[in-house]
C-alpha cells in the first residue's frame, strides 16, 4: 500500500541529518551549541508529530512495526559495521586495537552508546527512539485525558532527570537518554495543529517565526552550552527544552518553505543510512586530508571550511551507497520491498 509523506517532514530529516554529520566533524567552538540546541531533538519531534492515536490503538501491532523499522535496521546495520570494524577499522584506529572481539558484540546487546559500541556509535538513536515511541504509545492508550497524559509524560521526563544526575553506569538501550528525550517526542505530538496550519498557508508569518525562532535558540544555546543526549548532559532542563521546541518548530516551518528541493527530500528520505554510516566515511576522507597535507586530523576538525567540505563529501559517498542499500538490501532498513518496488505501487 502506498503511504502518503509530508515533503516538509522529510526535507527537516534532511537538514537535521546534514546538521548531525556536520556536528560529528566539526570540532569547533560557538556553532555546535546552537546546532546541537534542536538537530537531534528534531527526531524526536518528528515522530511525535507523526504519531496516529487512532491508527496505533493496537499496541501489539505498533511495537511490531517499531520493532521492524528501528530495532530491525539496528541489528543488521551494527552487524555490518561490525564487520567492516574487524575487517579494517581496527587495525588503523591504535585506540582499539587491543579490544576483544566479543565486546562490541555484548555493546549491540546493551544498547547504549559506550566503549563496547565502537564499530557504529550512532546508533544508539535507534534503541532510544524505539523506548520513547512504546512510551507515548503505551500513555495514549491506558490515560485518556490530556490533563493525566501531560502529568505522567512530566513524571517520566523528572525520574529520567533525576537519573541523568545521579547514575554512574549508563542505563541499557539508552534508557537514561530516552526518559527525557520523551519530552521531544510529546512536543511534537501537541504540535500538530500549529504546524499543520501554518503548511496551510501564512507564508509571511512563517517566515517570521523562523527568524524569531532561531534567535531565540541562539540566546537559550549560548547561556545553557552544548547539550549531548547521548550522555545525558541536558545542563539547565528549561533552557534545554525551550531550545529545542523552538529549534524543531523554527527547523520544521523552514523545512516547509524548502519541502521542493529534491535533495533534501532524498536525504531525508534515507537519514537512517546517513546515520548509519556517515561516520565511517568522515573517518576516511579526514585520514585522506591528514595524510595529504601532513597535518593531524585535528587541524581539519577545527577548520569551519574543511568542515563543511568534509560534511559534502560525505553526502556525496552516501548518494551509491543508497542506492546499493536501497536495491539490494532494502530489508537493513526494515522496508518489505525494495526502493523502486515502492515508488511503482
Amino acid at each position: 500500500m502506498f503511504r502518503f509523506r509530508y515533503d516538509y517532514v522529510d526535507a527537516c530529516k534532511g537538514i537535521a541529518i546534514s546538521l548531525i554529520v556536520f556536528g560529528h566533524t566539526f570540532n569547533g567552538n560557538g556553532i555546535l551549541s546552537f546546532i546541537y540546541a534542536f538537530h537531534l531533538p528534531v527526531f524526536y519531534f518528528i515522530s511525535g508529530l507523526l504519531y496516529d492515536e487512532e491508527k496505533n490503538r493496537n499496541s501489539i501491532s505498533f511495537i511490531r512495526r517499531k520493532f521492524r523499522s528501528l530495532l530491525v535496521p539496528y541489528v543488521y546495520i551494527y552487524l555490518i559495521s561490525y564487520l567492516y570494524w574487524i575487517i579494517i577499522e581496527r587495525h588503523f584506529r591504535p585506540d582499539l586495537s587491543g579490544m576483544e572481539l566479543y565486546k562490541p558484540l555484548l555493546g549491540m546487546l546493551y544498547g547504549t552508546d559506550s566503549i563496547y559500541m565502537v564499530p557504529n556509535g550512532a546508533l544508539w538513536f535507534l534503541p532510544s527512539l524505539f523506548v520513547c515511541e512504546i512510551i507515548l504509545s503505551m500513555v495514549m492508550k491506558h490515560f485518556k485525558t490530556n490533563i493525566q497524559r501531560i502529568g505522567i509524560f512530566g513524571l517520566i521526563v523528572f525520574v529520567g532527570l533525576i537519573l541523568s544526575k545521579i547514575c554512574v553506569l549508563r542505563l541499557p538501550f539508552s534508557l537514561g537518554s530516552s526518559l527525557v528525550a520523551l519530552v521531544f517526542v510529546v512536543m511534537g505530538f501537541y504540535s500538530k495543529n500549529i504546524i499543520n496550519r501554518l503548511n496551510e498557508d501564512y507564508k509571511y508569518l512563517r517566515i517570521m517565526m523562523i527568524v524569531i525562532c532561531f534567535t531565540l535558540v541562539y540566546i537559550f544555546s549560548r547561556l545553557n552550552g552544548k547539550i549531548d543526549i547521548d550522555y545525558t548532559n541536558f545542563r539547565n532542563p528549561l533552557l534545554t527544552f525551550t531550545a529545542a521546541y523552538m529549534g524543531c518548530l523554527g527547523l520544521l516551518l523552514l523545512s516547509i518553505n524548502l519541502k521542493r528541493i529534491a535533495l533534501l527530500k532524498f536525504l531525508g528520505m534515507n537519514s537512517l543510512l546517513i546515520l548509519a554510516f556517515h561516520q565511517q566515511i568522515k573517518r576516511v576522507i579526514m585520514q585522506f586530508f591528514s595524510i595529504v597535507a601532513d597535518v593531524p586530523k585535528l587541524y581539519f576538525q577545527e577548520s569551519l571550511p574543511y568542515s563543511i567540505l568534509s560534511v559534502s563529501i560525505v553526502m556525496l559517498a552516501m548518494i551509491p551507497l543508497i542506492f546499493f542499500f536501497n536495491r539490494y538490501f532494502y530489508f537493513v532498513t526494515g522496508r518489505k520491498t525494495t526502493f523502486v518496488s515502492d515508488k511503482a505501487k
